[in-house]
């Protein structure tokens, strides 16, 4: 009788061991199936197809796509947000759209801008050019309503009168444009762009006073967007959608 208690206690705690550690395999492929591939054949790739300028080095677009900043969207370093469900939110021209979906090809993240109660501006990546989108779909595709763990996180300026400027300065400039998308070190030109520059320049071209910073490298990370605000610009987080 002992035998047999003791076999069956020792069978127990050996299936136990193997499906623990199947699981954790399991959990690791997955992590690593979600992580960009920063190979420098990849690099090399982009380069050739026109979405990394030759100003990019190697180095620097793995650092970009690695490093997280302080204060930026989806840290520690932020406030929480002022508005707890997309049922209570309601989109303000101005706002900021931060998505941690890998959309943007050579960039992590994604950013949009209001540039009204009901249009979001923005470039989806290689092959696009700047268009604009409702919030029901940028949710759909940016937001929780893609599923998984994908949301975007919403900010706003404290001046409804910078934030609309922001906005019709990016409206102005890249609405309807045929410009193509690209990431390079060159903040200041319209073409080519890619999706947190143009919301970058609207805020420092916009506003009567510039509300932005100059980011570290010359490339305006999606995530560090909220960081390269001025402190009299209070921007905050709003919502997450």
């Amino acid at each position: 009788m002992f035998k047999k208690l003791a076999f069956f206690m020792l069978f127990v705690l050996s299936f136990t061991l193997l499906f623990s550690f199947g699981g954790e395999k399991a959990s690791a492929s997955e992590e690593l199936s979600n992580a960009p591939d920063l190979s420098y054949e990849t690099y090399e790739k982009l380069v050739n197809e026109g979405i990394l300028g030759e100003d990019i080095s190697y180095d620097l677009w793995v650092s970009i796509n690695t490093e997280s900043s302080e204060g930026g969207a989806f840290s520690s370093g932020v406030d929480e947000p002022t508005i707890s469900t997309l049922a209570a939110y309601t989109l303000k021209t101005g706002d900021i759209l931060i998505s941690n979906g890998t959309s943007s090809a050579g960039l992590t993240g994604h950013a949009g801008i209001a540039i009204s109660t009901s249009e979001i501006l923005h470039i989806s990546g290689p092959g696009a050019y700047p268009t604009v989108v409702s919030l029901d779909t940028w949710v759909s595709i940016y937001g929780k309503g893609k599923g998984g763990n994908v949301k975007t996180e919403v900010y706003r300026i404290a001046s409804s009168y910078d934030a609309s400027q922001a906005a019709n300065w990016a409206s102005n400039n890249y609405k309807g444009k045929k410009y193509s998308y690209g990431i390079t070190t060159t903040l200041h030109k319209l073409d080519p762009t890619y999706c947190s520059k143009i919301v970058w320049q609207a805020y420092l071209n916009g506003p009567y006073s510039a509300q932005v910073f100059n980011p570290a490298g010359m490339i305006v990370l999606p995530y560090s967007l909220p960081s390269y605000f001025k402190k009299e610009a209070d921007i905050k987080q709003v919502t997450t959608i």
